[in-house]
Parts: C-alpha cells; sequence; structure tokens
C-alpha cells in the first residue's frame, strides 16, 4: 500500500501547490472511494472492475498482482494465475483521497478444462437467429409447436397427431479433419413415444432435401421412423441418455461415440472447414408423444479435444 500513499500524497502536495497566491485555504468534498467487481463466467482471469467512488476527480488501481496502475474508472483486467488477490481503488478529490480495498478470488480453468471453445453459436439459445427451423413435412392438420421458449428449443406436437419431420441446425464453422471433437448438449422430457431425434453432421445444406447425405452421425433416437417405441422421461447429457433409449441404427452409421468424440475426414466437412449440425426431430405412427412439456433442447457445443 505504500505506493498508494505515495501517490495520495502527490496528489494532496498538488492540490496545495495550485492553490491561489494569497494562500487561500482550498475547500473540497471529502472523496469516497468503492467499488464492485464482477468476474468472468468463463474463468479466464478476466475481471471487470466498475467504480462508484463519490467526490473523486482520479481514480487509481493497484490489482494486487504487480502489474501497472491504472487511472481508468472502470478498468477491465486479466491475472494470469489463479488466487486471492487485494485490489485497492484511491480516489483522489481535490484535497484529500480516500481508499478501498477488497480481496479477490480468481479461479483459472487452464486449457477450458482440456477443451478449445464452444464453436457452437448460441449454444445456450439465448440468440434466436443462429438457428434454422426447418418443417420437412407433416400429416395434413397436423399442430407443430417448436419454438424458443425461456432460452431453450422445444419440439413439441400435441398427442394425436401423427407423422411429421422437421430439422432444426446451423452451420458450424471452424472444424479442422483429423482432429478430436466432442459433442453434447442437455435435453429433457417428462417421456416419448413413438418419436424419433437424431443429431446428424453433414455437409449439405440441409435446405437441400431430405437429409440423408454427407457424413450421418446417429445418436440413439427417442423412438424411430415407424416405431411405437417409448422412452421414459429424461433430463440430463444426450450421449448419456442416447444410450438408454430406443434401438441405434446400424453401427456403421453411427460415427459418434458413446462419450460424444468424434473426428471427420476432409471429405466430411464443407470446404470452408464447416459442417451443418442438424437435429432431426418427427413422429411415425401410433400413440405420438413429445412429453407433457414436449422435448427441450439447450447447452449444445461442439469443441475440439485439447492434448
Amino acid at each position: 500500500m505504500n505506493y498508494f500513499v505515495k501517490i495520495s500524497a502527490y496528489a494532496l502536495l498538488l492540490g496545495a501547490l495550485s492553490c491561489s497566491s494569497d494562500d487561500t485555504e482550498m475547500e473540497g468534498p471529502m472523496p469516497v472511494a468503492n467499488f464492485t467487481y464482477e468476474i468472468s463466467e468463463e474463468n479466464d482471469g478476466t475481471v471487470t472492475f466498475t467504480s462508484s467512488s463519490e467526490n473523486k476527480v482520479t481514480s487509481v488501481w493497484d490489482f494486487g498482482d504487480g502489474s501497472d496502475i491504472s487511472q481508468e474508472d472502470h478498468p477491465i483486467h486479466t491475472y494470469l494465475e489463479t488466487g486471492t488477490y487485494e485490489v485497492s481503488l484511491t480516489a483522489i478529490g481535490e484535497t484529500s483521497s480516500d481508499i478501498m480495498v477488497k480481496q479477490v478470488d480468481v479461479v483459472i480453468e487452464e486449457d477450458n478444462g482440456g477443451f478449445g471453445d464452444n464453436l457452437v453459436t448460441s449454444g445456450d439459445m439465448t440468440d434466436e437467429t443462429a438457428w434454422t427451423l426447418r418443417q420437412v413435412w407433416a400429416d395434413e392438420g397436423n399442430e407443430i409447436l417448436h419454438e424458443f421458449i425461456d432460452e431453450t428449443f422445444v419440439f413439441d406436437i400435441p398427442e394425436g397427431n401423427e407423422y411429421s419431420s422437421s430439422f432444426f441446425y446451423q452451420k458450424v464453422s471452424g472444424l479442422e479433419a483429423g482432429k478430436t471433437y466432442q459433442f453434447n448438449a442437455h435435453v429433457k422430457s417428462s417421456g416419448t413415444s413413438s418419436v424419433w431425434f437424431e443429431v446428424h453432421f453433414g455437409n449439405e445444406d440441409p435446405e437441400s432435401g431430405a437429409y440423408e447425405g454427407g457424413a450421418r452421425v446417429y445418436m440413439s433416437s427417442f423412438g424411430g421412423e415407424g416405431s411405437t417405441c417409448s422412452v421414459d422421461a429424461f433430463d440430463g447429457d444426450i450421449n448419456a441418455i442416447s444410450q438408454n433409449g430406443c434401438a441405434n441404427p446400424d453401427e456403421s452409421e453411427k460415427l459418434i461415440n458413446a462419450d460424444g468424440t468424434f473426428t471427420l475426414t476432409a471429405e466430411e466437412l464443407t470446404e470452408d472447414g464447416s459442417i451443418y449440425l442438424v437435429f432431426k426431430v418427427g413422429s411415425g405412427w401410433g400413440t405420438v408423444n413429445f412429453g407433457d412439456e414436449g422435448i427441450a433442447l439447450d447447452e449444445v457445443s461442439i469443441k475440439e479435444v485439447l492434448d
């Protein structure tokens, strides 16, 4: 804290020197230092500081890690190591100063937990424009209720409606042939019957037709086309849930491991190193049921598995 004492003393000295020539005592309101901070949800060491000081002329920050001071009112600072840092803000007024000190606990997740950044845009379903819904076909008179609800995407068709198929998708960029990636998503329903829920990675735009080309990657569908299979309530990791669903397609078509990891060839990617991530959801015949509140999808991710 000595460095700040020197700064404050220097500021007081400047204030004294700036007095009028008749040595009239300069008066001003007393500064009060205060601040809040917000640690990045990414746990990458980034902390945003916000000053709420009163009656200050200058703010001086010491971030407690030996880095240079900052005179910004609301600085953003990135720490390089996990630790507890004593952060001080000196609010310098016209004739005096005040200091507020807080301890900031910073936890840095190295290598993002062994994975790269999420390549899926708005996997948390907060940006509806990142996704496209295409109703491929539906039985005449069907009521289709697929929509965004409370930052999830919900697939729903009221019981009694049969024969439908829809694509919910986006183009995912930044993949490289030969690298290993992990797919994951959170799915939830009170139970389904006569419904299929598939995941495809393809190199053709789903607008081109019935999505059968490219690298077909199946998760176990909750049901199956024309199937009367039923599945109890589920809520969690799609990779784990899919292992307990209805019968898988032929294993030669399933290009994804039980933990969601997969590797694609150059031929299975688009020319710009992308894939179309397509959720193919529909219903056959029998007692069609998407659950009391439909099948909810969120937390969709595709991340590179780091060495």
